[in-house]
């Protein structure tokens, strides 16, 4: 089953346990319904630092995304955390989704909370953990077709402005699998074009340490840039070539989830990943635009605020377990650190005049280090209220790794502040 979609595993090939509890096990007060946008009936799971219609003074909205383990309670206690040492409890909302792996009412949820059951469902996504990474759609019954995971996270932004009306900055972060879900959704949505979601909120998303990315184009790193050995840090690559077709046998290496292979209109009945990412994908595009798929949302990436998390420790090669060893993945890297820096010079080299922002961390794959880190507080809590940031690259020669300063200034009553910078290793 290792390399195929809709396999019952993590993003390193394991079958893993879930860490879903419904009610919460340790967040019963915080738990939230999340409706989904035209369905009254079914829900997502959330758990949220400000009682819903009650955050008025909120003006950050953190959206974190959990990892394979669907362990949004330990996620939402990082981040409140995280929150909290930078004393932005009043003005920030934490909200961490849970994508559900089994049935669960409203009134099981809500247990322990001061908020009404409605007699809703909640979407849930049993299968497998790539079942809801990939954007598949939930788990069906009689009377439902469910929803794709994508849907259900395109459903947090119009319920954030909702209820939480002081809110005019989003922050989406993911991490490891959590990372993996949200670069799909972030290349196959309509929400976050031009850096804002439809309803014209400042939109940035953070994605952290992914185990495999999505290529937009059929180019991959040459095999100078895929030894497999830690090659730090200052791993750069300038060199994509398109493989042969049989490189991986009989999967396509550019099949959906690791490019945007396969993503086109279907006429069939039934459900697989590809498939219900196809429809999703289509529902939201113009007949004019099916007709050059990859290039439209190539063109909707480019235009987000997207930015990079790496550890710079997270080295250990993927054909030990430790992350996705099958050949569609080794294609893309041989650890997660290298896939990452490579995939940085792949958007570069796919997208004309792409300047791809990422930030190093020290630390291997630890999401608790990665948002406590430097990067993420910056583009975090100095995102947005009157901010302009002053983008300085300075050119190397030999393709080693240079400092991008971001000055921070933000206009307080009127006169701006400069904070220290802060430093984005990049690849010129």
């Amino acid at each position: 089953c290792v390399g195929q979609l809709g396999c019952a595993q993590d993003d390193g090939g394991h079958k893993m346990h879930s860490e879903f509890f419904c009610p919460p096990r340790d967040y019963r007060r915080e738990a939230v319904m999340v409706p989904l946008v035209g369905d009254a009936d079914h829900f997502l799971t959330a758990i949220a630092s400000k009682p819903p219609g009650q955050g008025a003074r909120a003006q950050v909205a953190i959206v974190v995304i959990h990892g394979g383990l669907r362990e949004a309670e330990p996620y939402y206690d990082v981040m409140m955390k995280v929150v909290k040492k930078h004393n932005q409890h009043d003005s920030t909302l934490v909200v961490a989704p849970g994508f559900a792996d089994r049935p669960c009412s409203s009134k099981e949820w809500l247990k322990g909370s001061s908020l009404r059951h409605t007699g809703a469902e909640a979407a849930h996504w049993g299968s497998s953990s790539r079942q809801w990474m990939f954007g598949a759609e939930s788990d069906h019954n009689a009377t439902w077709k469910g929803v794709t995971s994508f849907e259900a996270i395109d459903s947090i932004f119009p319920w954030v402005s909702k209820e939480y009306l002081g809110v005019e900055h989003i922050i989406l972060a993911g991490f490891s699998s959590g990372g993996q879900m949200v670069l799909h959704w972030a290349i196959t949505s309509t929400e976050g074009i031009d850096g804002k979601t439809k309803d014209g909120k400042e939109l940035r998303i953070v994605i952290g340490s992914p185990s495999t990315v999505m290529y937009l184009d059929e180019k991959r790193p040459a095999k100078k840039c895929l030894p497999n050995e830690d090659t730090g840090k200052l791993h750069h690559c300038d060199d994509f070539q398109v493989q042969a077709a049989d490189v991986c046998g009989r999967h396509d290496y550019d099949q959906y989830g690791f490019g945007l292979g396969g993503l086109r209109w279907h006429s069939g009945v039934g459900s697989n990943i590809r498939l219900d990412v196809s429809n999703y994908v289509h529902a939201t595009t113009s007949k004019s635009d099916q007709k050059h798929l990859r290039s439209t949302l190539v063109k909707r990436f480019a235009s987000k605020d997207i930015r990079f998390l790496f550890g710079s420790h997270d080295t250990k090669s993927c054909l030990k377990g430790i992350c996705s060893g099958d050949c569609q993945s080794m294609t893309q890297g041989a650890n997660r650190l290298q896939r990452g820096l490579n995939y940085m010079g792949h958007l570069e080299n796919a997208i004309p005049g792409y300047k791809a922002i990422f930030g190093i961390f020290e630390g291997g794959h630890d999401h608790i280090k990665a948002f406590n880190s430097d990067h993420f507080e910056s583009w975090a809590f100095h995102h947005g209220r009157g901010m302009q940031a002053s983008v300085v690259a300075h050119a190397s020669p030999m393709h080693k790794a240079t400092e991008r300063i971001v000055q921070l200034e933000v206009s307080v009553g009127g006169t701006p502040r400069v904070f220290a910078p802060h430093f984005d290793h990049i690849i010129n």
